[in-house]
């Protein structure tokens, strides 16, 4: 499987006057992804295998729409995102994405578009208290480990 970026990021114009360097992003090799997705319970899945395979924000695939999809180009229009906890109508760069569809993403896909029809989100979660039951961004971090919490209320 080929790994590359998708999509278009903003630069910070103090990066010099800081000397902040940008650094390479560092992939999960796949054999580990594969070792940590198999403990993430059934109805999470979908959400952690878009974001391996599609290589997105999480407040992308949190503001992800099922009309985002578009079955005609088979690919993810991402032009919202998630601020401050609040659905926004821009992505974090302010650029829309056209991502295709993983072949290893389609049968969670496909299954995803038939479910929840209260919801305009492809991604929900019974116990959200967000509108159309739609996920949250709720991270812990402990040691200096990122921890990805069952998603609630913010």
């Amino acid at each position: 499987m080929e790994i590359r970026k998708v999509g278009v990021h903003a630069s910070f114009p103090g990066k010099k006057l800081f000397n902040i360097k940008q650094h390479a992003p560092e992939w999960l090799p796949t054999e580990r992804f594969n070792n940590i997705v198999k403990h993430v319970p059934n109805e999470h899945k979908a959400f952690f295998m878009f974001l391996y395979l599609h290589l997105r924000r999480p407040g992308d695939a949190i503001a992800l729409h099922k009309k985002d999809y578009d079955k005609s180009l088979d690919a993810f229009i991402i032009h919202r995102g998630i601020s401050e906890g609040e659905l926004i109508e821009s992505t974090k760069t302010g650029a829309v994405h056209v991502v295709p569809c993983h072949s290893e993403f389609k049968p969670y896909l496909e299954q995803m578009l038939k479910q929840n029809p209260f919801s305009p989100f492809l991604f929900t979660c019974e116990e959200s208290l967000q509108e159309g039951k739609r996920y949250t961004k709720k991270y812990t971090c402990d040691n200096g480990t990122l921890h990805v919490t069952k998603p609630v209320s913010l």
